[in-house]
């Protein structure tokens, strides 16, 4: 008896571990307010024993970003489901033939700034807590 019992709990466990729970939000990523999900790297989790993602559910990042026809850009960092900004996130931005990124943090709503000095090639975000979130702008026509 308790070796089925076990069985059953491992089943239980591993299949709980190797989906994405229900009504789980992916992160999202916009452009001047236009939504383009679709750069962002590993957006679906993998999650599961022995799985990219493992089996902790972490949260999920929404990146904005708006520039003018200027060389600034200005950003935000909030949880994709509560909206709440996220302070104190890394940012790192790595432009094209820089060899060292730019590290930049936000500040406590979730917003930073930073000067576009060359083609930018991905922008990847950490938070505690979070999936990291990357961005990956190569071969795309935003920020040309």
């Amino acid at each position: 008896m308790k070796h089925q019992l076990l069985i059953v709990l491992f089943v239980f466990v591993a299949a709980s571990c190797s989906t994405i729970p229900k009504g789980y939000t992916l992160s999202k990523f916009s452009f001047n307010d236009k939504y383009h999900n679709s750069y962002i790297m590993n957006r679906i989790p993998d999650y599961g024993d022995g799985h990219l993602d493992g089996c902790l559910v972490m949260g999920e990042m929404f990146l904005s970003l708006k520039s003018s026809e200027g060389s600034i850009v200005k950003g935000q960092i909030k949880d994709v489901e509560s909206k709440d900004s996220l302070a104190n996130a890394n940012i790192k931005i790595y432009f094209l033939n820089s060899v060292e990124p730019l590290q930049l943090s936000s500040d406590s709503n979730g917003n930073f700034e930073f000067y576009k000095k060359s083609k930018i090639n991905q922008i990847n975000v950490e938070y505690v807590g979070y999936r990291n979130l990357a961005i990956n702008f190569e071969g795309r026509k935003l920020f040309q």
